[in-house]
């Protein structure tokens, strides 16, 4: 990043050491300004995707389905439809995403079959985990 002062002089621009959003214009001599441009900076590390428990997609009918994730996250869910998100700079869910703490049953297998994709949000970074998936079907037992 460089601005230019007047008369064409390049001075360094800020140093970032924390997630943050910068926003700059640039003028001309005579004080016409570009449009605003917006850029959020993410310094860190991602969140590691949950781990869903069982791993495996065969269960049996009532089975509790788990979610865990590393420290200084919040788990976010959802059912059957749609993507987990996080609102930043909370790491809080959004809409629609249930929050879960982790190592807690996220719910139990009570139909053929359901999809959790759930997400890790780090809170005050922006660098939330990438969506993990999984669909769950209970296995029917009969009796022959």
């Amino acid at each position: 990043y460089q601005r230019r002062v007047h008369g064409g002089t390049a001075v360094a621009g800020p140093t970032i050491t924390k997630t943050t959003t910068v926003k700059a214009v640039s003028c001309t001599a005579t004080g016409t300004s570009s449009a605003l441009l917006t850029t959020a900076y993410s310094i860190g590390t991602k969140a590691a995707k949950p781990v869903l428990s069982p791993s495996t997609s065969l269960v049996s009918f009532n089975k509790g389905i788990t979610i865990t994730s590393g420290s200084g996250t919040t788990i976010c869910y959802v059912r059957n439809g749609g993507t987990p998100s996080c609102s930043e700079p909370t790491g809080t869910c959004a809409t629609g995403s249930t929050p879960l703490a982790s190592g807690s049953t996220a719910f139990k297998v009570t139909v053929t079959s359901t999809l959790i994709r759930a997400i890790a949000c780090k809170r005050g970074t922006g660098l939330s985990s990438d969506v993990t998936s999984l669909t769950y079907t209970h296995v029917l037992c009969v009796d022959t």
